[in-house]
């Protein structure tokens, strides 16, 4: 199976791009940024409104895609005629965009971010509507589809940094927008660690009020929320505390500058992240 551009769309490892299908066109600006969520609130007798900070919404794809009377190798496959290829190319692109009870899948796209810079990220998407498609003959046709990602954004490779005690240490991120999908793993022996990243005004900080013995160590998961000890899988979010943003850790776009600090020990702190992308 070819796929036909340096720059594509799969779903699920299937290529969009093929001599049996392909996507010619995205909707709008396909690295446009989403929508925000939620209003400014207005107040009685104050010009305009104030203010209030809002998430990402999610938001829709839209693919405007051909299919053709030939297979992905542009063959005629397995004996077929060129309207029975058609057909089957139609019904397996149906099969792969549309499931069940809305059941989402990986919708990944490569572009060149500059010259020689590829980048490939992936979003769990889900179909929307469209799949209607306009006949060109008896054997090709041209459709649309509107696929709704309720995460909006892309994520690329995971990525892992180990932060030393008491050693600044940088860490970027390369994505489009500050990164809240990380994962945080003290390595003891720390004494009440405290990672800090010093690059946003006021500096984001997480603390895990707790004695971490050698050998050991505690996880904090920044999306979900949870913090488990290693030895035991215990419950520890009750010695977790934090400043300078929602969560427990974030990272800015660009280059963030983190620091491990703890009251003994000589532990470290291994951060794991994953950039994310309109």
């Amino acid at each position: 199976m070819s796929t036909l551009t340096s720059e594509y769309w799969e779903v699920d490892g299937v290529p969009l791009h093929t001599f049996a299908h392909s996507v010619e066109n995205v909707s709008g600006n396909w690295t446009a940024p989403t929508r925000f969520r939620g209003e400014n609130r207005k107040v009685a007798y104050r010009a305009g409104a104030m203010h209030r900070p809002k998430p990402a919404d999610q938001k829709i794809e839209s693919l405007a895609m051909w299919v053709s009377d030939r297979d992905a190798d542009n063959q005629l496959s397995g004996g077929n005629t060129p309207h029975t290829q058609f057909n089957q190319n139609w019904l397996a692109l149906r099969r792969l965009l549309w499931r069940d009870d809305g059941e989402q899948f990986v919708l990944t796209k490569r572009w060149e971010s500059s010259p020689g810079v590829w980048i490939t990220a992936s979003a769990l998407a889900e179909f929307h509507s469209g799949l209607e498609p306009r006949q060109i003959g008896r054997n090709a046709a041209r459709f649309a589809v509107d696929l709704l990602l309720a995460d909006p954004y892309y994520y690329g490779q995971q990525q892992m940094i180990l932060v030393p005690l008491n050693t600044p240490t940088v860490i970027s991120n390369d994505g489009d927008v500050i990164l809240r999908k990380i994962g945080l793993t003290f390595n003891g022996e720390l004494g009440n660690p405290t990672l800090t990243n010093e690059t946003p005004e006021p500096d984001v900080w997480v603390k895990v009020g707790s004695q971490i013995a050698a050998g050991d160590a505690i996880s904090l998961d920044v999306v979900d929320y949870t913090a488990v000890r290693a030895s035991d899988s215990a419950n520890l979010i009750g010695t977790v505390t934090h400043s300078g943003a929602r969560q427990w850790m974030a990272l800015a776009s660009g280059a963030n500058t983190l620091t491990l600090t703890a009251d003994s020990g000589d532990g470290t702190c291994q951060v794991d992240y994953t950039p994310a992308y309109h």
